[in-house]
This record gives structure tokens, sequence and C-alpha cells, in this order.
């Protein structure tokens, strides 16, 4: 920002020194911007290449700039009346640059100061302000002189759009990062299913959020057959991808509402938000092991074969969460028991009294 203030003030010291060749305005208007805009950037690098603007509230130093500027002007026009509209013209320019930058107050303050300056010039001025035209070359010059000026005026909304667009751009990734941290805080390593704790959390929330006469949630607790075997047989990298792929089959059968969680070790947990009846949440075990039973594994292990062995249970107003996976847990027990690859539904509990409450 700074070379493109210094750029500025080398383009109204050219066209000043234009104007003094083409006849009418004298030499020391160009010789005064060009001096005292050197002398303004030639400081304020200083102070960012040295970092002093790190102490100050406002590190782009935007109001002192804008301060500087508008003074350096503000006496070149009360000076040399016969530029003083083409100083005004650039006093926008600065006025747009802080605008940039300044906040609400700042800004405010900027604009009293620079409508200050205008009416000093208009006050202060011998006789009518014009703009320089008192020869061709002249007029020529002024025109160019407010092309010019227009051209920077849209540069600067350049400028503020490309910052925009980069705050847009740096807005959309912190939203990013801030996912994928929520991602870390929530999902499993290795199968990119809920964790434990996320997985309990929704489930002590849909049991709060089920009324008394609603429907309830129900869970069902899969655990797969004989993994300590892939493990010991297989290694554990070959585990390690049994678990992921079977995470991606069981939540491709699963409802679009209904949760998937790594329970611990080759134990998931899934949670149905609001299910009609237990029927329809024996229903998605059943489906969640058929298609693990028609899946292949021979692109693992030559001859492998995964099944799983799952818990039903749905939970009762009033009901603890413990008691409720206890449930489940205890279904799963029968599961493995009754020979594996199987879906048993827990036995409805009868809650006693008010002494039941969700979560605790």
């Amino acid at each position: 920002m700074v070379a493109l203030v210094y750029a500025s003030y080398l383009v109204d010291a050219s066209l000043l020194a234009l104007m003094w060749l083409a006849g009418g305005v004298g030499w020391q208007p160009a010789l005064a911007v060009w001096a005292g805009g050197t002398a303004q950037c030639a400081v304020f690098y200083l102070a960012f290449r040295r970092g002093w603007n790190e102490r100050a509230r406002e590190p782009y130093l935007a109001l002192p700039q804008a301060v500087v500027a508008t003074a350096v002007l503000l006496g070149v026009a009360l000076w040399w009346p016969e530029v003083a509209l083409l100083m005004v013209l650039s006093m926008f320019l600065i006025f747009a640059f802080a605008a940039l930058r300044l906040s609400t107050v700042p800004l405010l303050l900027m604009w009293l100061l620079v409508s200050a300056g205008v009416v000093a010039v208009v006050i202060q001025a011998p006789s009518r302000l014009s703009l320089p035209h008192g020869t061709p070359a002249q007029a020529l010059l002024t025109a160019l002189w407010m092309a010019i000026a227009m051209g920077r005026c849209a540069v600067l909304g350049q400028y503020g759009a490309a910052v925009r667009r980069r705050l847009g751009e740096r807005t959309r990734q912190l939203a990013d990062a801030t996912d994928r941290l929520q991602d870390l805080a929530t999902r499993d390593e290795l199968t990119g299913a809920l964790n434990r704790r996320a997985v309990m959390q929704l489930l002590a929330e849909a049991c709060s959020s089920s009324g008394e006469a609603g429907q309830g949630p129900a869970v069902i607790l899969a655990d797969l057959d004989h993994f300590k075997r892939v493990n010991d047989t297989h290694g554990h990298l070959v585990g390690d991808q049994v678990l992921r792929r079977f995470a991606i089959i069981c939540a491709g059968s699963l409802r679009s509402t209904d949760r998937l969680g790594r329970y611990g070790g080759e134990e998931f947990l899934v949670v149905l938000p609001a299910v009609a009846d237990a029927h329809t949440a024996r229903a998605v075990a059943e489906r969640v092991r058929e298609s693990l039973g028609n899946t292949g594994w021979d692109d693992l292990v030559p001859g492998l074969r995964v099944s799983v062995s799952l818990g039903v249970a749905t939970w009762v107003p009033g009901e603890p969460v413990e008691a409720l996976l206890q449930r489940a847990d205890e279904a799963l027990y029968q599961a493995k028991a009754g020979g594996r690859d199987r879906v048993v539904l827990a036995a409805a509990a009868t809650p006693p009294g008010d002494a039941w409450a969700c979560g605790r």
C-alpha cells in the first residue's frame, strides 16, 4: 500500500510538472507534492519495516497516513490556489483509501478533517476557484488528471473487492478447518464412525428429547464374530481393513436418521433416534447383518468370511442410558451364545415408577 500511495504522489507530481511546462502554473506545486509524498512514504515504510506499527491499535496506520497525506495536499492547495481543485480531487482519493481500513469513528473523524480542509481552501482562495485550463495543453492535462483520478478510484475499488474476496476465502478456510477439528473431536480415526463419547452423547440427547408418549430411541450393539482370530491369523493391518469396511457397510444399511459409532474394539453402537417399534429396529439390524454376509472379502484374504452378532434394545420412557445399553449387551451375549451371525431382540424393560431418569 505504501508503494501504491507513492505511485499516486508521483502521478500528481508528474502532471503538475507537465502543467508547469504548459505554462500558467509554477514549478513549486510539483516539487511540494513530490517532496511531501516522498517524506510521508519514507517515514511510514520505515515504520512498517521496523515493526513500529505493531504497537499501534490499528496496525495499518491508515488514519495517520491519511492525515499526513491530507495535510500535504491541503498545504499545496492553500499555498497555490491555482491547483487547489486538483488537490481537492486527490483528497477524495485519500478519503476513499482511508475508508478501506478505518472503522466508523476514525472514518468520521477523517471525513471531518477532509471537509474542514476543503472549506479552508474555498474560503482562503483569493478568487473564484477553477481548474487550470488557460491553454489547450492545460485543459488537456486537467482532463487527464480527472480521468486518472477516476482510474485510481477504480483501482481502490478493485483493491477493496480483492480484500473482500480474500476475507471470504479465509472465512471458508476457517469454516473448513473448524469442521475438520469437529470431525477429529467426534470421529473415530480408524473407521470414520462417531467415537464413543460422541455416540453416547447423541444417545443421551435422543432419550432426553423423547416424550413420554412419543417414539423413543433404540440401540443396536454389533460385535464382529471371531475378530481376534482375524487379527491373530492375518495381522492387525487386515483387521483394520475389516473394521473400516464393516463401518462402511453398516452405515450404508442404516436409515438417514440413524447414527453409527465405534463403541470399543470391534464393537459398534448404532443409535436409532426414533423407531415405531422394536421390530423396526430389528429389521435395521437384520439388514446390517445380511449386507455384511453378502460382502466378499477375497480381495483382502482369499476365503475370509466375516459375520456379526447384534443385540437390539428399545428405550422405554424414564429408562437410564446405562440400563438400555445393558439390555442391548445382554441381547448381544445371547446372539453370541446362540451361534453368532444373528440378531437378538432384548426383552422390553418395565421402569419402576419414577425412579428412572434418562441419562442418570
